[in-house]
């Protein structure tokens, strides 16, 4: 499985390089606040699966549970900006839109005080984050997509492959953890990340509309 975790974390990387290189485009446009959420979306869950990897894979095991506790903090970190993207999209037309960028520091420090004080484990704190924020998270990226592509018409059909790869996502890394029709999940986990990664070009190419139609959506 080696290859397919690899596979895994680089969909995450690229995709962070895609909305990297959108950063200047998306600065000072309606959606600056979402694509940086999802810029911190993208490289804190490649990380957390890069670490995975290596610990996985018997490399520095001295430091095994300083990685492990690393990776599960990133994955809950993740999906609390993955949670934030999805706000920033659906609310980005209201005219007094507040700055919630530091929402998720305040998320994480919850997270992170629980933790500390041993209320709860760190695998605990790992799977309510992906559970909760993991799961919502995705489901409200994918209905914001679909809310923009109401929006913004036909020209950006490609925001409909965005919001069927985000909703595929919370099936299958929020709620699913068995194997499917006999496919490891990892496997169907990958194939999800390498959706998410070809659809992370919609999403970008949104920018093009400098400024949204009229249509308020149905949101």
């Amino acid at each position: 499985m080696l290859v397919v975790t690899l596979i895994y974390c680089l969909s995450f990387y690229l995709m962070f390089m895609v909305f990297l290189k959108a950063r200047g485009r998306a600065s000072g446009s309606q959606f600056e606040d979402a694509f940086f959420m999802l810029i911190a979306f993208s490289f804190s869950k490649g990380t957390a699966i890069a670490i995975d990897l290596v610990f996985v894979n018997g490399l520095l095991m001295s430091q095994g549970v300083i990685l492990r506790s690393l990776s599960d903090m990133l994955s809950v970190v993740a999906n609390v900006f993955f949670f934030q993207a999805a706000v920033d999209f659906l609310i980005f037309r209201l005219p007094t839109k507040l700055k919630f960028r530091i929402m998720p520091v305040f998320i994480f420090s919850g997270y992170l005080l629980l933790y500390v004080s041993g209320i709860i484990d760190v695998e605990d704190v790992e799977k309510i984050g992906r559970v909760s924020f993991g799961y919502n998270s995705a489901i409200l990226n994918g209905i914001a997509m679909f809310n923009l592509y109401y929006i913004m018409g036909r020209r950006h059909r490609g925001l409909i492959l965005a919001g069927l790869s985000f909703i595929l996502y919370a099936i299958f890394e929020g709620i699913i953890h068995v194997p499917v029709y006999g496919i490891d999940i990892r496997i169907v986990r990958m194939f999800c990340a390498l959706i998410l990664f070809v659809s992370s070009f919609p999403i970008v190419n949104m920018l093009s509309e400098r400024k949204a139609k009229d249509k308020i959506g149905y949101v």
